[in-house]
């Protein structure tokens, strides 16, 4: 475990008091289950004499500014009358620590998302029941090399990856004396369904599809701030894989995209309506046979610069579910990715086989650096 100290530890709040209302949560937040999921990202140092370093002092005052557009993340969970989750906009605040750790970038190589590396995104208590932990908390973390970590545990009910990384590009602006470039759309009313439907309503391979885009419509609005994301899933019959070229599976993929338009997806919504404890994923769905890909490609991660430089490495904070994978694009821009993937041993040998054949693989240290 990486020993680290921790400095100070506050809850930021909105810089401005807002008026206290609930925000309605969509099947698509409830679905995701209880957990806050961990991110992680690093720093190496810039160089810049003339300013501090990953300034504690700058970073929460534009958190705090961040918050007044974004306030939702500064509440808590509350019960409406029927039982369900919502949002209660009390303002309480995320949670910031700054601790010191005599460890250094180096230590974590290949970011592998280790216990180690999971120690430097905050543990969250839920003990005190639903209303007593913040949605989002962070941890800087400062190595003795000079470079910084910043560790997130965000409740995946709130937000989705897309929304979360909305969250950081305006906040890392805010750092720099940025104003709020894309203001969240928070209005979740536009995920309930118009009615209820009937209750009556093999390897398999699941994927993230985002509905912010052309899928639905009308189309939601790009900076909606909420849920977006809808789980796809493919199957297949494993001795088909074996036996069939590789376009068969991409052929099944294919299929299962064109069949979330918006008829299918609007009817997702009205069944998880009519089905509230329909439970989105967890460690039970990815083992094997299943999989699970999440792709980050598309996400702006490395546009988190707070005014000392962009991260040199953004990627899940923490162990992952087995059978589990997120692609991630490298931070220089030349079309090489990180793959973190979740296997057991014997099987990571053979995925290691079939995937160095499948692609041209160039090393990076320790590394490996695929072009698909």
């Amino acid at each position: 475990m990486t020993k680290f100290t921790v400095k100070e530890k506050i809850m930021v709040k909105p810089a401005e008091k807002l008026p206290r209302q609930s925000v309605w949560m969509s099947a698509l937040d409830l679905m995701a289950g209880n957990v806050h999921s961990p991110v992680i990202y690093f720093y190496r140092p810039n160089g810049d004499q003339d300013s501090k370093f990953f300034d504690p002092k700058v970073l929460k005052e534009s958190l705090s500014k961040v918050l007044v557009p974004f306030y939702p993340m500064a509440g808590r969970f509350k019960l409406d009358h029927s039982g369900r989750h919502e949002i209660d906009c009390n303002g309480e605040g995320v949670l910031f620590i700054v601790a010191k750790s005599s460890s250094l970038l180096e230590d974590f190589r290949d970011f592998a998302p280790t216990p180690e590396l999971r120690s430097l995104c905050p543990a969250v208590d839920y003990s005190g029941g639903i209303s007593s932990y913040p949605f989002m908390l962070l941890q800087v973390t400062y190595f003795s090399c000079g470079g910084v970590s910043l560790g997130f545990s965000t409740e995946h009910r709130v937000v989705d990856a897309p929304a979360f990384f909305h969250f950081m590009t305006e906040w890392s602006n805010m750092a720099r004396g940025l104003d709020i470039t894309i203001p969240p759309f928070l209005d979740r009313t536009i995920f309930r369904p118009p009615r209820e439907v009937p209750n009556n309503m093999e390897t398999r391979l699941y994927f993230p599809v985002n509905g912010r885009y052309s899928r639905l419509k009308p189309r939601p609005p790009s900076n909606y701030f909420g849920t977006g994301v809808f789980t796809a899933k493919s199957t297949a019959v494993v001795s088909d894989l074996q036996s069939k070229p590789l376009w068969f599976a991409s052929s099944r993929i294919h299929e299962t995209l064109i069949r979330m338009d918006d008829d299918y997806l609007r009817s997702a919504i009205d069944y998880l309506e009519a089905h509230p404890n329909t439970e989105r994923s967890g460690a039970h769905c990815y083992k094997s046979p299943n999989f699970k890909v999440t792709s980050w490609m598309k996400m702006p991660i490395y546009e988190a610069d707070f005014g000392w430089g962009k991260p040199i490495y953004m990627g899940p904070g923490g162990n992952i579910y087995e059978g589990k994978a997120y692609i991630i694009p490298s931070d220089n821009e030349d079309g090489s990715l990180f793959l973190v993937i979740a296997l057991q041993q014997e099987q990571m040998k053979v995925f290691k086989k079939l995937f160095y054949e499948c692609t041209e693989v160039k090393p990076l240290n320790n590394l490996s650096r695929a072009s698909l």
